[in-house]
């Protein structure tokens, strides 16, 4: 089906779409263009693609909004872009600029971010299955997080992939994952990167230079059948790190090599028994791995 050119000057149309608080439910592609109001885009159901483009305004916020298929963003820079109480099916921002905030507050589904300057990302209450974040540069922080008052973990991801990306505070946790991969990041100083308080099966951190503070507490493995229960860490550095009340005997399998801890301070850890170094068990590598290890352990009179 063709795509259907809705133009800002087309104002009976864009009344009804922005304006009006019933549910709209729409079953073909629309294309907004030369849109500038900071009215909401709320209560819709798209069942096809839905695409913006050419927006002018500030500040965009879409609430309660479905998106059974495609949406997509074009437009120039940006204050922020807010999103409340949407199913996005898919959802991709690439090479934007977003000068203030980036928020998902009780969104679901999928999302893809890459190639942007954004100042702040915030995932809030979100049941995302989905997320994609790659070579980004974030300014302020990141935050990817449940907020429950009792603490409970009750979110519960399929997978993050966060690679590539430059940040300034990175703050994942509250939550369940599938896999957590953190790859080829840049922790400057006066950063921190915070994960804890998650269950999680497959763990990967590699390419990690961290030149401040970075700190895991409260992971343990989430009991779920037909998991890979691995933990894999490697080729990174750690200059001031902590672990805290980290299970990693709850693992099947735990790869540590070719890191450097410079400065790893640990309590309530449970260390297994034995690691392993990569898919063909190199024995120098190996012996290396637990001879930095057996470093930490002494500096830390254990």
């Amino acid at each position: 089906m063709l795509r259907n050119k809705i133009d800002n000057f087309d104002s009976n149309f864009i009344q009804f779409l922005f304006f009006s608080s019933q549910t709209k439910i729409f079953k073909w592609n629309i294309e907004i263009i030369n849109y500038s109001s900071n009215k909401s885009l709320e209560n819709c159901k798209f069942m096809d693609d839905f695409k913006i483009s050419n927006c002018s305004s500030i500040i965009l916020n879409i609430k309660k909004c479905d998106f059974n298929k495609n949406l997509v963003l074009s437009f120039p820079n940006r204050d922020s872009l807010i999103f409340k109480n949407c199913n996005l099916n898919s959802f991709s921002l690439d090479n934007k600029k977003i000068s203030k905030l980036l928020s998902f507050e009780n969104c679901t589904w999928n999302i893809d971010i890459k190639n942007s300057n954004i100042e702040e990302l915030q995932i809030i209450d979100s049941n995302f299955k989905l997320i994609e974040i790659s070579n980004n540069k974030f300014s302020k922080r990141v935050k990817i997080s449940f907020e429950s008052e009792d603490n409970k973990i009750i979110w519960d991801i399929w997978e993050i992939n966060f690679s590539g990306n430059t940040i300034n505070d990175l703050r994942i946790g509250h939550s369940k994952i599938e896999k957590l991969t953190l790859y080829n990041i840049r922790n400057p100083s006066e950063s921190e990167i915070n994960i804890g308080n998650i269950l999680i099966n497959n763990l990967i951190i590699s390419n990690i230079r961290n030149l401040w503070k970075i700190r895991f507490y409260d992971i343990n493995y989430w009991k779920k059948e037909n998991s890979k229960k691995n933990i894999n860490i490697n080729n990174s550095s750690f200059w001031d790190s902590e672990f805290q009340n980290f299970n990693l005997n709850s693992f099947k399998d735990v790869y540590l090599y070719d890191n450097l801890f410079s400065d790893l301070k640990y309590t309530w850890v449970d260390w297994i028994y034995t690691i392993k170094v990569d898919k063909i068990t190199n024995y120098w590598k190996l012996r290396n791995s637990y001879r930095i290890l057996k470093e930490v352990a002494e500096r830390n009179s254990d």
